[in-house]
């Protein structure tokens, strides 16, 4: 269910499955919160990031990164991570705002779904080329099965990739 405070702030509440409702992701001003959260190291050098994103949460934080790295240094722009395991995250952020010049971008790779982890290696053993992010941020809810971590993913891709480029040049 969708609110709008009296402060004219988006509020989400939602079923948690068990009969109870909860606050998505928090009861509180996201765009506060989230223009207080300090930006990535690196991102006032010429080639910052790649950058991953852990859940979007209400997609502030999200969205100033992704304005922050456009075209900052002869037209480079680095690569951004979004594994969202909540489809309905990305749906309430969609919903609100209009992201259709941020997700047309092709340095914006968006994994979604219970397997949005996978989706994301997979992604870096079809392309390697593809680079690592060299920092990550949680932004939304934790996921509460066993699936992995992003961060680790990201550091078994990693490995994954070097074994096989030293097979490569070991051959």
């Amino acid at each position: 269910e969708l609110f709008r405070d009296r402060s004219n702030v988006h509020q989400v509440r939602r079923d948690d499955g068990n009969g109870s409702w909860r606050w998505f992701p928090f009861l509180g001003d996201h765009r506060v919160v989230d223009f207080a959260r300090a930006m990535p190291e690196g991102i006032n050098a010429n080639m910052p990031g790649p950058y991953l994103f852990e859940g979007l949460g209400m997609g502030w934080f999200f969205e100033r990164v992704y304005h922050a790295t456009r075209n900052t240094f002869l037209g480079y722009s680095c690569a951004l991570f979004v594994v969202e395991p909540q489809p309905a995250s990305l749906a309430v952020v969609l919903h609100l705002r209009d992201w259709r010049e941020i997700l047309a971008d092709a340095r914006v790779f968006v994994f979604v779904g219970s397997s949005c982890t996978d989706q994301l290696v997979r992604a870096w053993e079809e392309d390697y080329d593809l680079p690592f992010p060299h920092q990550a941020f949680t932004c939304g809810a934790f996921p509460t099965d066993d699936s992995p971590r992003a961060v680790q993913a990201v550091q078994q891709a990693a490995r994954t990739r070097k074994n096989a480029i030293r097979e490569s040049l070991d051959d």
